[in-house]
Order: C-alpha cells, then structure tokens, then sequence
C-alpha cells in the first residue's frame, strides 16, 4: 500500500512539473463556464409583467391630421412618436389623442402606451403624451 502511494506522489509530481494539472484544472473552468452559460441560455427567465399576446400589437392610425408614425414594444410598454400634419393645432391633436385613446381601449390593448406627438404649430413643435394609465391625457409644451 505504501509502495503504491509513492508511486502516485511520484507520477503526481511529474505530472505538476509538465504542466498538467494546470491544463486540466484550465479545461475544468472553461468546461464549467461553458455548463453555467448553457443553462442560462436553455432557462428563459420569463418577466411576470411582460405578457407575450402584447409582443404582437399591430397599430394602425388612419388619421388625415397624422404625417406618419413609428412605434415599438417594449415589454408591456407601446411606445409611439406621431408626426402631426403642419396645419394641425393644440385643440385639434388633444382631440386626435382622445381618438387614439379610444381606439386602443376598444380593442383592448392591456399594455401600458406612451404617445409623443410631433407639429409644426405652436412655436414650430407640439410635445403630446398619451398616458393610458390612471393618469388619462397629459399635454406637455406648446
């Protein structure tokens, strides 16, 4: 038994003095990593507030006061920048942001949407945010 533990010391210092044991303690950590970032990548951590029906919304504004429009969605969140035609005014885009507000209530979007709406009345700009939240319109600028 002795005889044998010797030649284990032996072979395991000859090995230590080649390098080896830093390589494979080496390819355990980078096998480890690999392991760790694999399972991360398999487990999809799923956000409870992000709803996936809400990830398909298609909106259509058809409006002849509205130049054009972009949006994206983000999470629970409809972001939209609107560009207003130039000859529209204060009253007329808060009226257009009632419209948009009911449209999307009926075809209940359950998604947090934030409008910014952009003129060339009033000082050239026209800054609108459509909050469908508990707080309802808020008009900022003009």
């Amino acid at each position: 038994m002795i005889l044998i533990k010797k030649v284990w010391i032996k072979i395991y210092k000859f090995l230590a003095k080649t390098g080896f044991v830093f390589l494979q303690l080496s390819g355990m950590i980078i096998v480890a990593f690999f392991l760790v970032s694999l399972k991360l990548v398999k487990e999809e951590v799923k956000n409870p507030y992000c709803r996936i029906e809400n990830q398909n919304v298609k909106l259509e504004l058809n409006y002849d006061s509205i130049d054009y429009y972009t949006y994206e969605i983000h999470c629970n969140t409809l972001n939209t920048e609107i560009y207003l035609m130039d000859s529209i005014g204060k009253n007329q885009a808060i009226s257009l942001l009632i419209e948009i507000k009911q449209q999307l209530e009926n075809e209940q979007i359950q998604i947090l949407t934030h409008f910014t709406i952009y003129g060339a009345q009033l000082e050239n700009v026209i800054y609108a945010n459509l909050n469908l939240g508990y707080e309802g319109i808020s008009y900022i600028g003009g």
